[in-house]
């Protein structure tokens, strides 16, 4: 996976309030998409559990913690950054051992 240096513009990460936001879940749906193509796997988003954001002044960096409909019991924690004109990378996509 690639390593991004960015400058953060604000003190830090900001929790994310509408977890249903539809932007939100585009970009839950874009990593689970990524990690599907890179790890041959069939997840299905079930719903965003949490999220938060730290705007840099490239874009966004989203944190959220993702449920699957695969795996009830389990949840994957996945880092998307954004740039200002919508290219989206995946920065991580791992299995959430705190939650």
């Amino acid at each position: 996976m690639t390593v991004m240096m960015v400058d953060a513009v604000l003190p830090g990460w900001t929790p994310i309030e509408d977890l249903k936001d539809k932007h939100v879940v585009d970009i839950a749906n874009f990593a689970i998409t990524e990690y599907n193509k890179e790890a041959q796997a069939k997840l299905e988003l079930d719903c965003v559990v949490k999220g938060d954001s730290l705007q840099v002044k490239t874009g966004a960096l989203y944190r959220l913690v993702l449920a699957v409909k695969e795996e009830p019991d389990k949840k994957y924690v996945t880092g998307v950054y954004e740039s200002l004109n919508n290219f989206k990378t995946l920065v991580y996509f791992d299995p959430d051992e705190v939650n």
